[in-house]
């Protein structure tokens, strides 16, 4: 969830560099910062997501037959 939420405004820091910025160098700076981004989040959510610890007991066994 995190991940999507990091990433949700790139479309919009997009739209906003190509129509008020043309003609300078401001549209690589921010694709090169959204790949950095996701290239940055990518491992932390993939370490993070890797500490997470369940509490609940396991399921009872189903009775036999």
């Amino acid at each position: 969830m995190e991940l999507g939420t990091a990433q949700r405004n790139v479309s919009a820091a997009l739209i906003v560099t190509a129509q008020n910025f043309s003609g300078t160098n401001t549209l690589p700076f921010v694709l090169v910062g959204a790949i950095l981004l996701l290239l940055i989040l990518l491992p932390t959510a993939k370490r993070l997501g890797g500490r997470v610890q369940t509490d609940a007991p396991p399921p009872p066994a189903a009775p036999a037959q």
